[in-house]
C-alpha cells in the first residue's frame, strides 16, 4: 500500500521558542479483518521522525505477539537475527512490580498485542523512529504500549526498544505481522495503522 504525499496537520503546538514541528499523516489503514499481515511501502524520505500509531485493537484470539520488519531500501528483512527487544512491562498475574524482558533475534515489538479478543478492550500503542531517514545509522525504534485486558490475566506493556542491526539504512517500509497467521489471529475491524511524520530530513 504505497504512502501518498497528501498530509493534514496535527498536534501542532507553539512552545516559548515558537511553533514546534508538527505530526502530520503519511497514512491511515483500517484492517480488513482477513489479513494478519500489512506492508507499508514507499515511505516519504521528507521528514525527520516516523511514528506508526496502532489503535482500537483486538484479534479472534488472545496470546500471540505483533512483530514489525524493516525496509532499508534492498526489501523487508525478515531474518529474525537481525532485529533485538528490550522491554519493561508489567502484569497482574505474572509481575508483583515490573519486570524485564530481553529477546534477541526476534523482531517482536508488542507482547501479547493484541492483548484480548472482546472488541470492548481498548488497546493501543505508539512506535516511534527518530531520525529514521539517516542513511548512516541503524533503525531502532521506542515504543509505547497500552495493552489493557480485563479480568486477571490483565497485561500492561509501558515501554519496549526495538532494533535492527542488519545494516545501516533510512527506514523506507514497514511490515506489521503475527507469528500466526491464521484467521484466529487476523486484524481485526475497527483496528487502524495511522503512520505520520515530523519536522525536516536533516
Amino acid at each position: 500500500m504505497p504512502l501518498g504525499a497528501a498530509k493534514a496537520a496535527l498536534l501542532g503546538a507553539a512552545g516559548a521558542g515558537g511553533a514546534a514541528a508538527t505530526w502530520e499523516i503519511i497514512s491511515t489503514t483500517v484492517t480488513d479483518t482477513t489479513t494478519a499481515t500489512y506492508n507499508f511501502t514507499s515511505i516519504p524520505q521528507t521528514y525527520r521522525d516516523l511514528r506508526m500509531v496502532i489503535s482500537a485493537a483486538r484479534t479472534a484470539t488472545f496470546g500471540d505477539r505483533t512483530l514489525m520488519y524493516v525496509d532499508i531500501g534492498s526489501g523487508i528483512s525478515t531474518t529474525n537475527s537481525d532485529y533485538g527487544m528490550r522491554s519493561v512491562s508489567g502484569s497482574s498475574s505474572a509481575y508483583g512490580a515490573m519486570g524485564v524482558v530481553t529477546a534477541d533475534n526476534y523482531p517482536g515489538v508488542l507482547d501479547d498485542f493484541p492483548g484480548q479478543s472482546d472488541n470492548g478492550v481498548g488497546n493501543s500503542s505508539i512506535i516511534d523512529f527518530m531520525d529514521y531517514a539517516n542513511t548512516s545509522k541503524l533503525p531502532t525504534a521506542i515504543i509505547w504500549q497500552n495493552a489493557v485486558g480485563q479480568g486477571t490475566f490483565a497485561f500492561h506493556h509501558t515501554h519496549n526498544g526495538w532494533n535492527y542491526d542488519g545494516g545501516v539504512g533510512a527506514v523506507t517500509g514497514l511490515r506489521i505481522t503475527r507469528p500466526t497467521t491464521t484467521s484466529n489471529y487476523y486484524y481485526k475491524q475497527p483496528m487502524t495503522f495511522t503512520l505520520f511524520g515530523r519536522g525536516t530530513a536533516d
